[in-house]
């Protein structure tokens, strides 16, 4: 999605990254879920950098700033820390 104006469209589908996360269990649902209308970002508690199973991904947003209108957590050694950020989101 091409953004004009320096504004941001509303988080249609956001893909909640932790330490320890496997980098697989994100990149598949991303690649296909990004050809749907929509704005698609990748968050952490905090937006920056934050350590895969393989590796650095950058979280582009922070959650507490832009809650998603839909999530997907990623999997792996960081999933049940992430289970406490998604307790905290109305159901």
């Amino acid at each position: 999605m091409v953004l004009t104006g320096g504004s941001k469209p509303e988080l249609t589908m956001g893909f909640l990254i932790d330490s320890g996360f496997k980098a697989l269990d994100l990149a598949g649902p991303h690649e296909v879920l990004a050809r749907l209308e929509g704005y698609l970002a990748i968050a952490a508690r905090a937006a920056g950098m934050v350590v895969s199973d393989r590796g650095l991904m950058r979280a582009e947003e922070s959650f507490a700033t832009r809650p998603p209108r839909a999530l997907m957590v990623a999997g792996g050694w960081g999933q049940s820390d992430v289970s406490r950020i998604v307790s905290r989101f109305p159901s």
